[in-house]
């Protein structure tokens, strides 16, 4: 059965981080940290009641608008006027993984009741077991979003022009310097004919990250960091070689994962995507629910269970191009 913590004689457990709803505000913001998937889409949304599998979560989206009205000469009743309204969207989430962990009265005992020293390594664990859960889910999803005019050697919304290779002999060259270069160019000149960007590119204040973003596998890595530490000097508070993020470049932030696999594709070699998101045309949406404790006669159990979904509600927010590895 459940049970209250501090009704079983557990009172420093109920005052403590193993409280279920601070174990899951916990695993939460482990979760946001570690997982690339939070970073590459849009999660403030708008429910503000507890999600569960089927649940509908709506967004407040960006979506083009015309501010410019039919004018009527000496009109100003505003309820004659057509300007847009709100844009909004929504995605049902259809995803979830239960979770459990126990702990053995033994080991209460070895606890001493100083129960905080363990529990950053359990929500650790469960927030990594999540990362990975979601990142598998959510990367090749997004990337299967993209607009037909974002991929390939023909890409662009305007000109149709610019090469993002293929799986053949038309692969880029990003496992060069020079290569790695283009590569990004050429994604950017894509998000900027899709209207991505705000002229030369949008960066958010201190602290904050360029906008869009451009994910890389790890075998692509060194040569990011052979442009980007020409960019960022050596003392740099934002030098890759310190902070261990690789940081902008071209207005747009590149982040590697191990989630984009290389594939070989026999003459044209090892292959991998490389994949330019803007994070606010992807929604995500996630929760944890049902997080409780159980007891039983040798041990007591937490329980949870994790909710989350993605979905591009843009096609033209996502561009994929296919580089040598």
């Amino acid at each position: 059965m459940a049970r209250d913590n501090a009704a079983a004689g557990y009172e420093s457990v109920a005052g403590s981080l193993w409280a279920p709803p601070k174990i899951a505000a916990k695993i939460i913001y482990n979760y946001q940290i570690c997982s690339i998937t939070p970073q590459i889409a849009k999660s403030n949304f708008l429910n503000d009641e507890e999600l569960f599998c089927g649940s509908k979560v709506i967004f407040g989206v960006e979506q083009d608008m015309d501010f410019f009205g039919q004018e009527t000469d000496n009109n100003e009743d505003p309820e004659t006027m057509s300007g847009p309204g709100i844009g909004s969207d929504s995605l049902v989430i259809c995803q979830s993984k239960k979770f459990e962990w126990k702990i053995s009265n033994q080991d209460k005992r070895m606890m001493c009741n100083n129960y905080e020293r363990w529990e950053s390594n359990l929500r650790r664990q469960i927030s990594k077991n999540i990362t990975r859960l979601v990142d598998a889910y959510s990367i090749p999803k997004i990337i299967a979003s993209a607009h037909p005019d974002n991929v390939g050697v023909n890409a662009g919304k305007l000109t149709h022009l610019i090469n993002l290779g293929d799986q053949g002999a038309n692969a880029l060259n990003g496992n060069t310097v020079a290569g790695f270069e283009d590569m990004v160019l050429a994604l950017r000149q894509v998000a900027q004919e899709a209207g991505m960007m705000c002229g030369e590119g949008e960066l958010a204040g201190e602290g904050d990250s360029a906008d869009p973003v451009i994910l890389i596998p790890l075998g692509l890595e060194k040569w990011a960091l052979k442009n980007l530490k020409e960019l960022n000097q050596c003392c740099s508070d934002r030098n890759a070689m310190v902070t261990g993020l690789l940081g902008d470049m071209y207005g747009i932030r590149i982040m590697s994962t191990q989630w984009l696999v290389p594939q070989n594709f026999g003459a044209a070699g090892m292959l991998a995507p490389v994949v330019l998101i803007d994070p606010n045309q992807v929604l995500h949406a996630f929760d944890v629910v049902t997080n409780k404790w159980y007891e039983g006669k040798w041990e007591d159990y937490l329980v949870g269970e994790f909710v989350w979904d993605t979905h591009v509600f843009n096609p033209y927010g996502v561009a994929v191009a296919i580089s040598k590895v």
